[in-house]
């Protein structure tokens, strides 16, 4: 099962460098342990920051590994309805990334944005 998320998380990665889309600040929905953005960090400007949103209390392992690069990581523990981006950031230039939502939770996430449009 690793390696199945290594090679999705690597995909995933090399699409948003062919985007253009590495440098500015990442906000991960239902990020579980922050998988992706650790995959995100080892490739992202070294300015960028990263916060993770997870309803579910985990192990906060590769928030640690995120860390270790000097970049800024930020855990909420809450649901995505909750989360209001306004709130937790000032920046213009974010990217939104998820791996596994629903379509509700992918809906919930897409309006987190309209409220600092």
């Amino acid at each position: 099962p690793q390696l199945k998320h290594s090679n999705q998380q690597s995909k995933i990665v090399e699409l948003m460098k062919n985007a253009n889309l590495l440098c500015g600040d990442f906000v991960e929905y239902g990020a579980g342990k922050a998988g992706l953005s650790s995959f995100i960090a080892l490739e992202a400007d070294k300015k960028s920051s990263f916060i993770v949103v997870e309803r579910e209390a985990r192990r906060n392992k590769k928030d640690k590994e995120i860390r270790a690069q000097g970049i800024e990581v930020k855990r909420e523990m809450m649901d995505i309805k909750d989360f209001d981006l306004s709130y937790f950031s000032d920046k213009k230039n974010i990217i939104g990334v998820a791996k596994h939502l629903c379509g509700g939770a992918t809906d919930l996430s897409l309006a987190s944005f309209k409220l600092v449009t």
